[in-house]
């Protein structure tokens, strides 16, 4: 089992070709003044050095002590595409060079949510830590995109109308343990399967759970949103829309002012009938909160008018509570699954109900318990087969199955580690699709066998080193997919080619400067090898 840190960026590796103009080191007769020593200033004077008031057109400085400001991203989007063309104009050489990509594309990364493609047979939708969105004609096997760059790229919950009406939560609810992972600004939409996309509202969201839209009415659409991580406040809680997105009323609110919604889901055959469960939890700069009394599962039988807890004693509101996702089997409104977790991030159980959750008991026989399953505010999701209601998944490190509700549980075989999303196209028996760390994979035997996708140029890469002897050889350290080389042996470099050298979070890598036949890879915890020409 490996633990995962996340990266700054969630991008392939790109090369660009450019003819770099010279560069001239200005002269100065005089030296320049030399700045006193930190040390020998008060702590007043220091806390004056940092005052964001003394230096307004510092973003670090204004940053401090909180978060990046509101609509930052969209502003340094705007300022890096007026930097790019005004470069391209004052340097034709800048203006005739190309971005190329460099893969890697047959490793992938993260994805929180899929979603099946009703209008066209083996379409399907991939949202993506920090990649956008993706989508695939064939099944899964090879994607391209369909979300500007200019967005941010963390996307957090996906889903689409019967009639393929695509509707976008931003930001990534999971948290990250001792890493970090990005919000984003609020709910977007898509009538032209991903051509166009315009801004919803719910931008103070930061981070969002699951979105879900009615299936009898696509103009009602329910948003889990979590909140910001780092800050209290902001639009937490679930929210629902009736008029396709003008307007958001806030129908769930939480406990105080550190709990959200993480997850919502309707009664297949009553859209009147809302499951949401609500998470109370904030990362500070020294510690990390991810439980507490907000914690909870809720119910409403009138559209989200009135609620009700649900879950018994044992998820009663208490601080040890956490991350909390449920469903409803699509054959049988009755059965409620919850999955809980704890303090530690343990897995607290699956619960079940047969009583449209009035009550609910835990399974007996769950793996989820013990072992190195630590972290399960980083998964949170359950789901269930829909012509099956006791065949259920539970993500995790691995996927978890049932066929017997929940009372004993093996794993699904031949997927990457960290499950995030799940979706059956009920077009296709036994085709269902699963969004993990490792990319997308593909089952026709309902999740007995997985297939692996073959293009999914989306990564998160931590470094990148390029060869001295040889530039077509690239090495790039990619979270939770190892430190990973372009090329094997003699064979050429390629895009499609990259291979793991070492496990775990790759994170800094590099050639040897006078042979790159022998490489270094580093991984999380500074856990660092040399590997020889052979790959030993």
């Amino acid at each position: 089992m490996r633990r995962r840190l996340l990266p700054l960026a969630a991008l392939p590796v790109l090369v660009a070709l450019v003819a770099a103009p010279g560069l001239t080191t200005p002269v100065s007769s005089a030296a320049p003044a030399v700045a006193p020593p930190l040390a020998g200033i008060s702590a007043s004077g220091l806390e004056a050095l940092l005052d964001p008031a003394a230096e307004p057109g510092d973003p670090m400085l204004a940053a401090r002590g909180g978060t990046v400001p509101a609509g930052a991203f969209e502003r340094a989007s705007t300022q890096a595409a007026a930097v790019g063309a005004k470069t391209r104009t004052s340097d034709p050489a800048l203006a005739k060079a190309r971005w190329q990509l460099r893969g890697p594309t047959n490793i992938g990364g993260r994805v929180l949510d899929v979603v099946v493609d009703p209008k066209r047979r083996n379409g399907v939708y991939a949202a993506t830590a920090s990649g956008g969105i993706w989508h695939s004609t064939d099944g899964g096997m090879r994607y391209r995109s369909v979300w500007p760059d200019h967005l941010t790229q963390a996307i957090g919950a996906l889903d689409i109308s019967r009639r393929g009406v695509l509707w976008a939560g931003t930001g990534e609810a999971g948290p990250g343990g001792g890493s970090i992972t990005y919000g984003g600004t609020g709910v977007y939409r898509s009538a032209d399967g991903g051509k166009s996309w315009q801004n919803m509202g719910l931008k103070g969201s930061d981070r969002i759970g699951r979105i879900l839209v009615d299936p009898r009415n696509e103009n009602v659409v329910w948003v889990a949103a979590n909140g910001p991580l780092y800050t209290r406040g902001g639009e937490r809680g679930l929210y629902k829309t009736t008029n396709g997105g003008k307007t958001w009323t806030r129908v769930l609110e939480g406990a105080n002012d550190t709990t959200g919604a993480v997850d919502v889901q309707l009664d297949p055959t009553n859209s009147d009938v809302v499951y949401a469960t609500m998470w109370d939890r904030i990362r500070e700069p020294d510690r990390r909160l991810y439980t507490g009394v907000g914690s909870g599962a809720f119910k409403s039988t009138d559209g989200g008018k009135t609620w009700t807890r649900i879950g018994g004693p044992s998820l009663a509101s208490n601080r040890l509570l956490g991350r909390l996702g449920i469903t409803v089997a699509p054959s049988d409104p009755n059965r409620v699954y919850i999955l809980a977790s704890t303090e530690a991030g343990l897995t607290a159980g699956l619960y079940r109900s047969d009583d449209g959750g009035a009550t609910f008991t835990p399974g007996v026989d769950l793996p989820l318990v013990t072992g190195g399953f630590v972290y399960a505010w980083w998964f949170g999701r359950v789901y269930v087969d829909p012509k099956d209601p006791d065949h259920v998944f539970a993500t995790g490190v691995n996927m978890s199955e049932s066929t017997d509700g929940g009372l004993t549980f093996g794993s699904s075989p031949g997927l990457h580690a960290d499950q995030h999303g799940m979706a059956w196209d009920l077009r296709q028996p036994g085709r269902v699709y699963v969004g993990n760390d490792g990319g997308t994979y593909t089952s026709d035997d309902n999740g007995a066998t997985f297939e692996h996708g073959e293009y999914m140029p989306w990564n998160q890469p931590f470094s990148v080193a390029v060869s001295q002897q040889n530039p077509e050889k690239i090495l790039v350290g990619l979270q939770d997919n190892g430190g990973t080389r372009n090329y094997l042996g003699d064979d050429e470099p390629g895009e499609d080619q990259y291979n793991d050298i070492t496990g775990g979070d790759g994170t800094e890598m590099a050639f040897d400067p006078t042979d790159d036949s022998i490489v270094y890879g580093c991984s999380q915890y500074g856990v660092c090898a040399r590997v020889g020409a052979a790959g030993a």
